[in-house]
């Protein structure tokens, strides 16, 4: 399950974005729990959509 979760994303920010830069961050909290942050700094959703609403 992890690892569809992960390929996933990666393949969301590589197929959608039009990214420069990506980064994913990894911090271990202390109750074993695991916070993954995945940035970029490609077009978000919202612009997306819009975009898709004006060519329409």
């Amino acid at each position: 399950m992890f690892y569809y979760f992960f390929a996933e994303m990666l393949s969301n920010i590589k197929d959608h974005s039009k990214f420069n830069n990506a980064y994913i961050l990894a911090k271990k909290q202390e109750d074993n729990i695991i916070d993954l942050s995945f940035l970029d700094d490609g077009i978000t959703l919202p612009f997306t959509l819009q975009q898709h609403k004006e060519d329409n």
